[in-house]
């Protein structure tokens, strides 16, 4: 037979290439799947089961200093604190609950809660169980009574009372698990179990039906718990069996090993809440390590002490809410056709996925409060803020009382896009909570109903806690920022393509800076927006290249030289990748952070008229957060190299957001000490720090907050705006609102910095105008320098002639005269008084304030 040859295969140095090609690109889809997709893995979570067994007395359960007396009540968990300087009792729950005349029993029952706690189901759905239904109604919790502290540990469920102790067990497992108990627990706990052997049954027993229940009694010999044994018996073998380290876990798995032993899966959830005094606080905890949930029923969100100090609708008051520097909703004000309130603190998280945006709430700051008729609180959120949001409604709508408390993301969760496969939604959701963290609220009691003296226990707050320093200002601080390029669809070659658009070079910023300061501009703070890689949409931050067209890197050392000894920050973005790819050192699945779901973090604009995403532009990347951090100081080595007063973070101390790479999580609470962190060694360098927005933590590393939010939004429950964070604040840190040559009416800038204390900000281009035009920066139509200039220093030095030397003073008082006239004091005397109204005003004292314009009163002259 003739021989077979096999045909040989030429091995070419092209065919290796395109071999390994492959192979990567089949590995690296690979990890995408491995990444994408959910990942199954068993529910480890173990529970403690509490049983309150009541005879305990309000006298054992209290706390008490020279200022607050807390009375815990062990039957209903609720407690009052009095506030000694007034004798104000302050209640976890309304007092009237019972006779609530428009709450329904499902609402009465969150009033009478300490805690409201939402869960969500695998598919999506969720649902709130409150502490009295589903925990205190059913006995199920305990109370520890510590040195200086109490302890409630709630288990919050649907369920009966369980005893965790195995319900049938073979001869070898009942062993192991009393392994190193004492003989006499031993010979206890089976004198409650009955010893099945299929050899040696009583004639009363029905061998089927014995071998149908336990169906492994064929193969073993079994110890099953007899039916008659007492409740309080259990619970001391529950005790002997936890001791010696026996768990949920173990217990369902012992269960499984008869028929029908195993239970239908239901919500379950452990939640432990700390109460303390400290001075005038009452402090309230919730330590992460105390929270346990089931990875099928995950927790999502909860609410610590909705109701307390809730107002009645017989009581006259007012709830405090962060919106802008601080609003009021007055008790009962009746407004029940406007949406209750809600705002995230420190804004949106990027690292989650939105649909839609219909108005982005924001808050600064995480304080809210409750003022009576001759008391108040303020809530300090210190631990955990960053997952809070503040929920505030009025009487007459669930129920009638007035109320508002702080609400948590606890795990975040995704829904993957499956819709070409299945109608139904998939929902991925973090597997647990970020170890050793904690939810901590302060509640501040202030012997007064005033706002002002609420907004000073803040400012008392921040120093001690913070190290907030007053600041020596003798004139009135003013940002000015400068822009250098913005990009512009261009021909290039003929082809459209987005080129930098100069419209202030590096040279032309000297000028300015330089007549601004012959100008009166003395307390100047400079920020130069768009200087490099690429301008105002810049890219990413990996290296630092200054633009040809505003004079290249030759050009920005001389301006920078010229500039030796003045306040000049160098902006830049360094959380988020903007129109950056592999030429500019970013690789998106390499650099960016992920969601819950491993998908990539994007930011995207949201259309102002059907509200979704606006996917016409290219999203920005938020970047892992070790990351952002690198860019930040790549960002600061700069500065120092050019011999720069400081950096000015776009971003950092504004936006906050986590990153939930189910590889690399990084909490959103761990990301903010991780800003906060870098802006002190910024500040240890030696350099200043301007910041946008001013989140409350990054005040203490801020030269000067441009773009503070005063005002918020109009939400139409709100009846008041007043100052509240600036009045804390002020004197102790330099703050500026709205650009005054940038906003709809420059009057009404420059007003409200009167009322609230703030600084002065302009926006400066070189270039005419017109340049803007067929760009996207429209909104920079009144930075013309030349056509502002001489606005900006009558403005400006009037404001500084006036108000200069109140920078340096507290802010003491603040009040709204009429809804169009406001009065400020500070602690010398000195009274501001503002009016947006077209009519004159006169005050009782006489003081005659123009329409559309502020009146300084000076103490001790008048005028």
């Amino acid at each position: 037979m003739k021989k077979k040859i096999l045909p040989v295969i030429k091995i070419t140095k092209k065919s290796v290439i395109t071999i390994v090609i492959w192979t990567a690109v089949a590995g690296f889809a690979a990890y995408l799947v491995t990444r994408l997709m959910p990942k199954n893995e068993d529910d480890k979570t173990q529970f403690t089961y509490y049983s309150f067994t009541g005879g305990e007395s309000k006298q054992n359960n209290t706390l008490e200093n020279d200022n607050l007396l807390f009375t815990l009540d062990p039957e209903t968990t609720g407690f009052e604190v009095l506030q000694k300087a007034t004798g104000h009792i302050w209640r976890s729950d309304p007092e009237e609950t019972d006779s609530d005349p428009v709450a329904l029993p499902k609402e009465k029952a969150c009033m009478h809660s300490t805690l409201l706690l939402t869960y969500s189901t695998e598919n999506g759905v969720n649902n709130t169980y409150d502490s009295k239904t589903y925990s205190v109604d059913r006995r199920f919790y305990s109370i520890e009574n510590g040195e200086n502290e109490i302890t409630v540990n709630y288990i919050l469920g649907d369920m009966e009372r369980q005893y965790i102790i195995p319900q049938a067990v073979d001869e070898d497992r009942m062993d192991e698990i009393t392994g190193g108990m004492s003989k006499s627990n031993i010979n206890l706990i089976l004198q409650y179990y009955r010893l099945y052997d299929t050899d040696n049954l009583l004639p009363s027993d029905n061998m089927d039906e014995l071998l149908r229940k336990y169906p492994v009694l064929d193969e073993k010999n079994l110890y099953v718990v007899r039916d008659d044994v007492p409740d309080y018996m259990k619970k001391k073998i529950e005790k002997f069996f936890a001791d010696n380290g026996y768990t949920y876990s173990d217990y369902e798995k012992d269960t499984e090993l008869y028929a029908g032993g195993a239970k239908k899966s239901v919500p379950v959830f452990n939640v432990s809440v700390v109460y303390k005094l400290d001075g005038n606080n009452l402090v309230v905890e919730v330590p992460f390590d105390k929270i346990s949930f089931k990875k099928n029923f995950p927790l999502v969100e909860l609410a610590v002490l909705p109701y307390f100090g809730a107002g009645s609708a017989d009581e006259n008051g007012y709830m405090l809410v962060p919106e802008g520097g601080g609003s009021i909703i007055k008790f009962n004000n009746g407004r029940l056709k406007q949406s209750n309130y809600y705002s995230d603190i420190y804004g949106w998280d990027y690292c989650s996925n939105r649909k839609a945006v219909v108005t982005e709430t924001r808050n600064l700051f995480p304080v809210f409060g409750i003022s009576a008729e001759d008391s108040s609180f303020i809530s300090i959120l210190e631990d955990g803020a960053s997952y809070a949001g503040i929920s505030a409604d009025i009487s007459g709508r669930y129920n009638d009382v007035n109320y508002v408390y702080a609400k948590y993301t606890m795990a975040h969760s995704e829904e993957y896009d499956i819709s070409s496969k299945s109608t139904n939604s998939e929902f991925v959701y973090e597997k647990r909570l970020p170890a050793g963290e904690k939810i901590k609220q302060l509640y501040d009691f202030v012997p007064s109903s005033d706002y002002n003296k609420m907004a000073a226990e803040y400012r008392d707050y921040l120093v001690n806690k913070t190290g907030l320093t007053g600041k020596s200002e003798k004139s009135a601080p003013v940002a000015v920022e400068i822009l250098g390029a913005v990009d512009k669809i261009q021909q290039v070659a003929g082809f459209p393509k987005s080129r930098p658009l100069g419209i202030t070079s590096y040279e032309q910023t000297a000028e300015i800076i330089n007549e601004l300061k012959n100008a009166g501009f003395t307390n100047m703070y400079v920020k130069l927006t768009g200087f490099f890689n690429g301008g105002i949409k810049q890219k990413l931050l990996r290296n630092v290249k200054f633009l040809q067209i505003l004079g290249g890197k030759k050009g920005f050392a001389k301006m920078a030289e010229s500039l030796t000894g003045g306040r000049v920050y160098l902006d830049g973005i360094t959380q988020f990748a903007v129109n950056s790819g592999y030429g500019d050192g970013f690789m998106s699945y390499r650099d960016s952070a992920r969601l819950v779901s491993s998908e990539l973090a994007k930011r995207y604009d949201y259309s102002p008229i059907w509200y979704g995403k606006e996917k016409t532009e290219k999203p920005q990347y938020l970047l892992r957060p070790l990351l952002a951090d690198k860019m930040t100081m790549n960002l600061e080595k700069t500065a120092q190299k050019y011999g720069l007063y400081g950096v000015s973070l776009c971003d950092t101390g504004y936006v906050l957001s986590g990153n939930y790479d189910p590889d690399y999580v990084s909490s959103r609470e761990s990301v903010r000490k991780m800003h906060a962190a870098g802006m002190q060694k910024i500040k240890d360098s030696g350099i200043g720090i301007m910041i946008n927005g001013g989140n409350d933590y990054a005040l203490q590393y801020a030269d000067f907050v441009t773009n503070m939010d005063f005002t918020g939004h109009a939400y139409s429950i709100i009846d008041e705006q007043i100052p509240f964070y600036q009045m804390a604040v002020h004197g102790y840190v330099n703050y500026a609102g709205t650009p005054v040559n940038l906003a709809p009416d420059y009057r009404y800038a420059v007003l409200k910095a009167a009322e609230y204390g703030a600084g002065l900000m302009f926006v400066f281009m070189a270039a005419d105008e017109g340049k803007l035009q067929d760009t996207s920066y429209t909104d920079y139509y009144g930075a013309g320098f030349r056509e502002w200039s001489a606005s900006a220093e009558q403005i400006y030095n009037r404001y500084n002639r006036e108000l200069g030397k109140t920078f340096s003073q507290k802010m003491v008082n603040h009040r709204n005269l009429s809804p169009d006239v406001s009065l400020t004091e500070y602690e010398d005397g000195t009274k501001v008084y503002v009016n947006f109204g077209y009519t004159d005003y006169i005050s009782l004292d006489g003081t005659k304030i123009p329409s559309l314009d502020y009146k300084v009163v000076n103490a001790h002259k008048g005028n």
